[in-house]
């Protein structure tokens, strides 16, 4: 049973002094490196910073050539209206359902509008500042009313016009 034993002298237990024993993963094709001598290495780490900075310079130049096209977009201009300082808020136009049209909450017939529109007008000329009208829907209003009473703000002369998107209730 003893017989059977073998020990190789590659993977022996005894220390060579002039041979240091290495087990690379490299080293298990060739069967001559593996009680190679190991070449002595430095103790000192060694901390490669070439992809940090090549990040950061790409970083760099991403927000450098951002930040010029934002500078050359420019700017909207927006008029904001208020309801301080004496101006009147714009006229609130609901078209609804069955040629109904409620201004600033009150029911008219559509045919009532281009009227209704020229007063608002020349109160606001008096007054001294721009007519704005406000073109919203509800859930009963048809695209061809929407289109009508637009039509009649731009024949009204009034200029400054916004169509709401969505619809409101009823009168609201």
């Amino acid at each position: 049973m003893l017989a059977d034993i073998i020990i190789f002298p590659a993977f022996s237990t005894q220390h060579n002094s002039s041979h240091h024993t290495t087990m690379n993963p490299d080293d298990f094709c060739d069967v001559n490196k593996i009680n190679a001598p190991v070449a002595p290495t430095s103790r000192k780490s060694r901390l490669n910073l070439t992809a940090m900075v090549s990040m950061l310079m790409f970083l760099l130049v991403t927000f450098v050539l951002f930040s010029m096209a934002l500078a050359r977009l420019g700017s909207v201009e927006a008029k904001l209206y208020g309801y301080g300082h004496g101006a009147r808020g714009p006229m609130l136009i609901q078209v609804s359902g069955d040629g109904v049209v409620f201004i600033n909450r009150e029911p008219y017939d559509i045919s009532d509008l281009p009227k209704k529109l020229k007063l608002y007008k020349e109160a606001c000329v008096e007054a001294g500042h721009d007519a704005s009208v406000l073109i919203t829907g509800d859930d009963h209003a048809r695209y061809g009313l929407l289109v009508r009473a637009i039509d009649h703000v731009k024949a009204a002369g009034i200029e400054q016009m916004v169509v709401e998107t969505n619809y409101r209730a009823t009168g609201k």
